[in-house]
Parts: structure tokens; sequence; C-alpha cells
């Protein structure tokens, strides 16, 4: 079973083989440019592909299956774009840094109340 990339850099286009993914035998690396995929998301590539097979092993005794699943048409929501996905991933952590010095502002406040009554 071969599993068809075309690289986002240079647009080559190649082929690795999913049960060496399975296997842990394969690095997904553009043989034009040699952009590589961190090996961690190979893996969890290989073991989710392992996951499927099996599954579709349990299916075969009673229906043929076939499968194919493009970048373009995932379902969501795993059809986030990757710019649309660093720009949540900035405006949550931009809401929750103004979270934690919203807190700090109340302590600070808590504080300045505490100092007051103190004076009295």
């Amino acid at each position: 079973m071969m599993i068809d990339l075309s690289c986002q850099k240079c647009e080559a286009s190649f082929e690795v083989d999913a049960t060496d993914l399975i296997e842990g035998n394969e690095r997904i690396k553009c043989p034009n440019c040699d952009a590589k995929v961190p090996q961690n998301l190979v893996d969890d590539l290989g073991n989710s592909l392992g996951e499927v097979c099996k599954a579709i092993a349990a299916l075969r005794t009673k229906f043929q299956v076939s499968l194919a699943l493009e970048t373009d048409d995932l379902p969501p929501p795993y059809d986030v774009e990757e710019d649309e996905e660093e720009k949540e991933e900035s405006d949550d952590e931009a809401l929750l840094d103004s979270t934690d010095e919203d807190e700090e502002d109340e302590d600070a406040d808590e504080g300045d109340e505490d100092e007051g009554e103190e004076m009295r």
C-alpha cells in the first residue's frame, strides 16, 4: 500500500510505503529538496495507519473497503489550514496572557484595599 505525497516546498511528488511506516522503517523526506517530516509525526502516522489497517482487517469478513484521503478533503476539525491554526493558537495564547494579567491586576487591587484597611 503506497501513499502519494506532494512536497509543499518544491511541489515534487513521491511515494512512501505504508507498510514501512507502520513498521517504523520509513522516514518521510522529499527526494527533491530534502524537506523532512519530524520523526515523532512519522511515528504517529505509522501507528495510526496500523490501527486503521487493524480495523479494516476486522471489517473485511463482511465488507470490501476502499479508502482515499486527501488533505484538501479532511473533515472538521482536521480541515483547518496551517495559517488558520497558527492564528488560533496565537489568539489562544493572547487570551491566556490577558487572563493572567487580569488576575495579577485583581491581586494588586486587593492588596491596595488591604493596605488601606490597615492604615485606619
